[in-house]
């Protein structure tokens, strides 16, 4: 599977990380969310796919 280079600063980790948790967003936003993180963990995009529910193209 393909392995992107996601490297997230501190800064931005934490902020995507109370994104994460908050109850206000829309669907769409908080998949893209989980997506960078799981990508900054060093999954693969496959692996991602299946987490989030999304297509390949999608991610």
């Amino acid at each position: 599977m393909i392995r992107p280079r996601i490297s997230l600063i501190d800064s931005d980790r934490e902020e995507l990380l109370t994104l994460r948790n908050s109850t206000n967003l829309r669907s769409k936003v908080s998949k893209r969310v989980i997506v960078l993180l799981e990508l900054d963990k060093g999954q693969t995009i496959g692996n991602v796919r299946l987490i989030v529910g999304l297509s390949y193209p999608a991610i």
